[in-house]
This record gives structure tokens, C-alpha cells and sequence, in this order.
């Protein structure tokens, strides 16, 4: 029998990196995350709000993964929904 085990783990925004257009490329996160948490939502406490997709703690440095350690970093929810989106267009040109 198997179940879902629901964890919440909190964390603070420690920082938030920018894109060379001024939009927010990723959140870092002062906590580590486990591999199995990638894809969880991060949650404004305040709000209860989704502003972010937790993405692990590894990044790409120059063609090289980096590991972070004790740092995690999530994407924000925005770039979800466009990535969505632009699947979804592409789905509906194919049919």
C-alpha cells in the first residue's frame, strides 16, 4: 500500500538573480533541496501564493553542473506558465 507523504520545508529567498533584461532569471533559495523535491511549488507565506517551482540545487556554470551546496534554487512560476503556454501553441499548430 503505498501512500503519499506530504513534507514542508521552510526557507528564505536569499537572493534573486536577474536576466540582462531585468526579468527574474531564478530565485536562490538558503536551504539545500533533496533531488526528489525538484518541481515542488515554493510558496509565499504571506499570501499563500505559487511564486516558484523548486528546481534542485544544481545549476549550469558554463557548460559544467555545479553542485550548490546548502542552496537551493527555484525558477519563478511565471516562466512556468510560459513555458506552458508555448508548448501548448506548438500542440495546437501540429493538429
Amino acid at each position: 500500500n503505498l501512500g503519499v507523504t506530504l513534507f514542508i520545508k521552510k526557507c528564505m529567498v536569499g537572493s534573486i538573480k536577474y536576466k540582462n533584461d531585468g526579468s527574474i532569471d531564478f530565485f536562490q533559495l538558503d536551504t539545500e533541496i533533496n533531488p526528489s523535491c525538484s518541481g515542488a511549488p515554493l510558496i509565499d507565506p504571506e499570501t499563500s501564493k505559487i511564486i516558484g517551482i523548486v528546481g534542485g540545487s544544481f545549476i549550469q556554470n558554463s557548460g559544467k553542473i555545479v553542485y550548490l551546496h546548502n542552496m537551493g534554487i527555484a525558477k519563478p512560476i511565471f516562466s512556468a506558465k510560459d513555458k506552458l503556454e508555448e508548448i501548448k501553441r506548438k500542440n495546437e499548430q501540429k493538429n
